[in-house]
């Protein structure tokens, strides 16, 4: 596995925009102590989870002759909800 670029999280993101929507970016509160940490509420997807992003991406990334034949998963869940 390797570590996406911010060029390729950029990319991953204009292929995605007209695709699924943006989810709120809000802060963690953590009762009084001072923290720096933000939710992104992925639930709102209408899939309920991020993976809309991940299988998504993949299928925008990947070229005609990579799609040929379809593309399959033998995910029930998340995953192949976002493939679908």
């Amino acid at each position: 596995m390797t570590i996406p670029t911010l060029d390729e999280i950029h990319s991953a993101a204009r292929r995605l925009d007209d695709y699924i929507g943006q989810t709120p970016l809000l802060p963690l509160h953590d009762h009084g102590r001072s923290i720096n940490i933000f939710l992104t509420l992925e639930n709102l997807q209408p899939i309920g989870a991020f993976k809309v992003r991940c299988t998504g991406n993949a299928m925008l990334a990947a070229s005609r002759n990579e799609l040929r034949h379809g593309a399959y998963t033998a995910n029930s869940g998340n995953a192949g909800l976002g493939l679908a």
